[in-house]
């Protein structure tokens, strides 16, 4: 486990590109998604795909560049859970390369009990 959650690799076996988040978190939350990117190159890009319910809070963009610094590197995205979902899948994209990893989140329902 990673400090946000489980690591997507440890389950698809996909060393080049990873994510690692919070997979259940509640309706109205924000929480962190980090790509983890083994071997950047200079040029490289993550492209993160949300499905519907989930959108990047403002200041963040779907793509950002990867730094080629060292053995890997992490790009990171604060994301805002609006709407419950149920095994939603967030996927994300190395471009140029096309390598993709996808991992799914649960957002559960806000609850008017406090």
């Amino acid at each position: 486990y990673y400090g946000l959650g489980g690591i997507s690799s440890t389950e698809s076996g996909n060393a080049g590109l990873s994510l690692a988040f919070n997979r259940s978190v509640k309706q109205g939350s924000s929480f962190w998604v980090v790509a983890l990117v083994l071997q950047p190159q200079a040029g490289q890009r993550v492209r993160l795909d949300l499905p519907s319910g989930l959108v990047l809070a403002p200041g963040n963009t779907a793509e950002q560049p990867v730094s080629d610094d060292g053995e890997f590197t992490q790009v990171s995205w604060l994301v805002e859970a609006r709407a419950p979902l149920s095994n939603g899948l967030v996927t994300a994209t190395l471009l140029p390369d096309g390598l993709t990893e996808t991992q799914s989140i649960t957002v559960h329902a806000a609850s008017i009990v406090h």
